[in-house]
């Protein structure tokens, strides 16, 4: 008897939580659709930027001035990151939820070098992995020397990279004060050489031999900060740095590079 009146009020238990049970997942469901019906509606109020400068702003902008105002589910961070990995400026991007209505965007820029200047006169400019970019308006101001073959031909891609990183080598040897003044970086192909050129003196280096570079520039440097070129400081100096452990100095009455 005690048996069967136990089994009863189980029974009437297990009745009484399952309408419980029902309203609660009915309440979860309806807050799920509520959620999403509202995330739906929400819109993006604000794009924060970090990373561009004056040479990638005004393309990032561009990629980024129709968010504002659109709703998020229509907003997808994948095609955002790559829209702005199509800029050329920038090497790097990065789309993510910055606040609940603000989105956040960080990009690295690529580090322009040098400018290079065609045959045909069409400039762009060179970054520190050599890769070619559209020359911005806002370049104009940076004091970037200026890379070309001496045949006129645009420079290969190796060519380009290589040229670049010897234009990062050349303060480190020379110093960055004379370094400022480096206003041309010539490659002539046939001769198997480059030529660094500024205001009162050129440098000749073998370009096949570029491991012993920065080594030629630092001895024909100390040699110009020694004093011992004091009698031809009115003249146009070449420093031949083409041999290992030798540097050849040659003056000559004459206002620009030797050709």
């Amino acid at each position: 008897m005690a048996a069967r009146n136990r089994g009863i009020e189980a029974e009437k238990a297990s009745a009484s939580r399952a309408p419980k049970l029902g309203v609660v997942v009915l309440s979860v469901c309806f807050v799920a659709v509520v959620a999403t019906q509202w995330q739906g509606r929400q819109t993006w109020q604000a794009v924060d930027v970090e990373g561009a400068s004056e040479l990638s702003r005004g393309a990032v902008d561009s990629t980024l001035a129709h968010v504002v105002g659109k709703e998020m589910t229509d907003v997808s961070f994948a095609d955002l990151r790559e829209r702005l990995l199509a800029i050329p400026y920038l090497s790097g991007a990065s789309v993510f939820q910055k606040t609940s209505n603000h989105l956040g965007v960080i990009v690295s820029e690529r580090n322009p070098v040098a400018f290079h200047v065609t045959k045909g006169g069409s400039i762009s400019m060179v970054d520190a992995e050599g890769v070619m970019l559209p020359a911005g308006r806002k370049v104009g101001a940076q004091c970037l020397p200026v890379l070309r073959r001496k045949d006129g031909a645009t420079l290969t891609k190796a060519d380009a990279a290589g040229l670049a990183r010897f234009v990062q080598v050349v303060p480190l040897a020379i110093g960055r004060d004379l370094a400022t003044y480096v206003s041309e970086v010539v490659l002539d192909v046939e001769r198997d050489e480059v030529i660094v050129v500024t205001d009162g003196a050129q440098w000749r280096l073998r370009w096949s031999q570029t491991e012993h570079l920065h080594a030629a520039l630092q001895d024909a440097a100390a040699l110009m900060s020694s004093g011992a070129l004091a009698t031809a400081q009115n003249a146009y100096m070449e420093f031949d740095l083409r041999w290992k452990g030798q540097v050849v100095v040659r003056t000559v009455q004459h206002s620009g590079p030797l050709t």
